[in-house]
């Protein structure tokens, strides 16, 4: 490789690793809004499985191409490379949930309605760009063994009935101590089912992966597992290292199957899997759900007390 070469591939790293591709490049979706009515208040705990859970064969691993002609979500193939100019988020489409007690109520997390910076735990960069701050010793959900700094959107769905999408393209800078795991993305019950989790994207280490369960969990993770309940896992991306940027996408697809995909946004050493796609379980039929993404530390706020998650969010939406 000459000199020449040398620099030019040097600069296109320094590019990727300024931006990440933003959310509209990751999915370009050709639904309607987000339908249904506002978001509930409430928020519960991800339920982190045992080592041993079971990893379930998806239906399908279909190419981004394939998903969007079976979902008939109008879809485009992932980013790759230096994407765009950060996308502003607009915060008057989410709710936020603080690692902080709500005045009045140490035991519950305070949540605002819309969405707005809040220093140190969301603050607004450059460009738009959003870091989240989430201490592992901070308050939680009245469901939940965890603390937040997340974003909740205001519209709901119901599950496999018409497409919708979560797309977020990050970088993570810190890891908790304990778990190294971050939750950047879910699909979450509402209103009966606010406690519930029903999937969680989330970062362990340098890997990226899916967690679906089932049931609907009415006590979230401070309540017994429900019965028939399976969790089931997906692999994502592996190679992701801290301060480089990725993306994904959740896709419900319409037809009663929901699609999962992550991007490296070309990052070097990044490997990405196949797009996976599953059924929606029967149990979540009719049930109301909403998008949620942010910075949702695994490490248990009772026993951990240093340390959390620390992220940047480029771009984030929900369509």
């Amino acid at each position: 490789m000459t000199d020449t070469q040398r620099a030019t591939a040097r600069s296109r790293a320094r590019a990727g690793g300024a931006a990440a591709a933003v959310a509209g490049a990751l999915l370009l979706s050709g639904c309607g809004g987000t339908g249904g009515s506002g978001g509930a208040a409430g928020a519960s705990g991800h339920h982190r499985a045992a080592a041993s859970a079971p990893t379930a064969a998806p239906t399908t691993a279909p190419t981004a191409a394939t998903t969007a002609q079976a979902g008939g979500c109008t879809t485009a193939a992932p980013a790759s490379g230096a994407g765009p100019a950060v996308t502003p988020v607009d915060l008057n489409a989410w709710q936020l949930i603080l690692p902080v007690a709500k005045p009045g109520d140490p035991k519950a997390a305070e949540q605002l309605t819309p969405a707005r910076p809040t220093d140190p735990y969301l603050t607004q960069g450059p460009g738009g760009s959003l870091t989240f701050w989430a201490p592992a010793g901070g308050a939680t959900t009245a469901h939940s063994l965890h603390s937040r700094t997340e974003l909740a959107a205001l519209g709901t769905f119901t599950p496999g009935t018409a497409c919708h999408h979560l797309t977020e393209s990050l970088a993570v800078g810190q890891l908790p101590e304990v778990s190294h795991e971050i939750t950047i993305g879910q699909i979450h019950g509402t209103d009966a089912d606010e406690a519930a989790p029903f999937v969680m994207l989330a970062v362990q280490g340098d890997s990226v992966g899916v967690t679906l369960e089932t049931v609907p969990k009415s006590e979230g993770s401070v309540g017994p597992a429900p019965a028939g309940e399976k969790i089931l896992k997906y692999h994502l991306l592996s190679g992701v290292r801290l301060g480089t940027p990725f993306g994904y996408t959740m896709t419900d697809n319409g037809n009663g199957t929901l699609t999962f995909t992550g991007d490296c946004a070309g990052t070097p050493g990044c490997q990405a899997g196949s797009p996976v796609t599953v059924p929606v379980p029967p149990a979540w039929s009719g049930h109301l759900v909403r998008f949620m993404a942010g910075d949702y530390e695994q490490d248990d706020a009772a026993t951990s007390h240093t340390g959390g998650g620390r992220l940047t969010v480029f771009g984030v939406g929900v369509s």
